[in-house]
């Protein structure tokens, strides 16, 4: 193929993709030994060739020893985005394997060329930031907007996300963006034995229980004319739900031991990891209750679909591990971006805390004590849930179950996608990993979504 080294390739198809989720985008996360500012660009119709020299990002050139000057190619055809070796001196690695001649990528897919890490994704980084919610992905401006869009609202608003995802600082941020003059305040549902909550959030009157020796203001009196943030929803006990759910109707509290009501204005803000509607199906949750919490809902994403937010988040975490200015060994940076991050942005600042120690000098680097913390972790993540103890009369299983997050075989996957009715969010709860790796396994088994829709 001939053309200058500073076009882009030629492609069976020029047209960019229009979907919901935006058009493709390649974001340079590593470079120029950790120093290399976060830079993100659409790709073109046409493709294009990463190569020393080359002004792939629009900014200055590409450089590296390691780096070819024409060293892969990333190009559409037959309806793929594919990444190509131009027969380079070190290869492409692709997820951490080294891909043999051309490969096809999936969103969020991780690339080594030379000492470059690029992530291939949806839609390129937004051009803000903000300290408070670190992220400039396509996912975390969606969080941003919507949390604009409802903050003025009185609406009870219901956050849901994985554990370290961050759920007390949305909430914190709608707080700020709602101009009420009333504090936030919190209190985590599963921190508390169940006889103490109900006094904790309504308060209660002298002599109620034993060690009742005064008077006792509850959350919702000191959240009156802000915000209070209930963490944990799912874990509140059954008996007090109802209790709750009369106070969001009514805006009235009754202490513990008070036959009187008083007036609060409060807004709700909830979180929770638990699936609310899989627990009203349940008979654990109260369907009324859940329909009052959630009237509006803001998801937040994991750590694992928004790696192009891991420098980022890596800098901050830093600074407040005193570790300010201190960069990371490109082997390093790459099993970062390449981890699932079970524990999200809260693993990721354990594992660099334990980075910092095991490295006192020098650029941070994956030692052996800490490649074994995060082989836990993944242990940890993809370990199957303890199975129930099978009734007297109940045949054996005719064989074991796969692992949560382990691939499953083709036929594994036709049933989730099956019994979720080709909804895949639901099949990729059902399987205990993330949409974007059940599309990933869909495509290398051939198959479509909408093959197992009911509609």
């Amino acid at each position: 193929m001939s053309h200058r080294e500073t076009e882009t390739l030629e492609s069976s198809q020029r047209g960019l993709d229009t979907s919901a989720d935006g058009p493709f985008a390649l974001t340079l996360v590593y470079g120029d030994g950790g120093r290399q500012p976060l830079e993100s660009r659409t790709l073109p119709p046409a493709g294009l060739v990463i190569g020393r020299g080359l002004p792939v990002f629009g900014g200055q050139p590409l450089e590296g020893r390691a780096l070819s000057r024409r060293h892969a190619a990333i190009e559409q055809r037959g309806g793929r985005w594919m990444v190509r070796d131009l027969e380079s001196r070190n290869g492409v690695l692709l997820n951490g394997a080294r891909i043999e001649r051309e490969a096809p990528l999936s969103p969020g897919d991780v690339l080594r060329v030379g000492e470059l890490l690029l992530v291939f994704g949806r839609g390129r980084l937004s051009l803000r930031n903000d300290p408070r919610f670190i992220g400039r992905t396509r996912g975390v401006e969606q969080l941003r907007q919507d949390i604009k869009a409802i903050a003025p609202h009185n609406h009870a608003v219901l956050v849901q996300g994985e554990t370290g995802t961050g759920k007390e600082l949305a909430a914190r941020l709608l707080h700020d963006a709602s101009g009420r003059r009333g504090a936030i305040v919190a209190l985590n549902c599963a921190a508390l034995p169940e006889g103490t909550i109900e006094s904790e959030l309504f308060g209660h009157k002298k002599g109620a229980f034993t060690g009742a020796d005064r008077d006792k203001k509850g959350l919702f009196q000191a959240a009156s004319g802000g915000t209070l943030f209930l963490d944990e929803l799912g874990e509140l006990p059954l008996a007090l739900q109802g209790k709750l759910l009369r106070t969001l109707e009514t805006g009235q509290i009754r202490p513990v031991g008070s036959t009187e009501e008083t007036s609060v204005d409060v807004r709700v803000v909830s979180a929770t990891n638990r699936d609310l509607p899989a627990m009203v199906r349940e008979g654990t949750f109260r369907a009324d209750l859940f329909a009052r919490v959630a009237q509006w809902t803001v998801a937040l994403p994991p750590l694992r679909e928004r790696r192009e937010d891991i420098p980022l988040l890596v800098k901050h975490l830093l600074k407040r591990l005193d570790a300010g200015g201190r960069v990371l060994d490109i082997t390093l940076a790459q099993a970062l971006l390449l981890h699932p991050w079970w524990l999200n942005v809260r693993g990721l600042h354990n594992a660099l805390a334990s980075a910092v120690v095991l490295c006192p000098e020098g650029p941070l680097q994956l030692v052996p004590a800490l490649e074994a913390t995060l082989r836990t972790y993944r242990e940890l993540n993809e370990a199957p849930l303890a199975p129930a103890a099978p009734s007297p009369s109940a045949p054996p299983p005719s064989a074991p179950p796969a692992a949560r997050g382990s691939r499953p075989d083709r036929e594994a996957l036709v049933a989730a996608l099956s019994e979720s009715q080709g909804k895949i969010a639901a099949a990729a709860r059902a399987l205990g990993t993330s949409r974007m790796q059940i599309y990933r396994w869909m495509r290398s088994y051939g198959l479509e979504p909408g093959d197992y829709r009911s509609d």
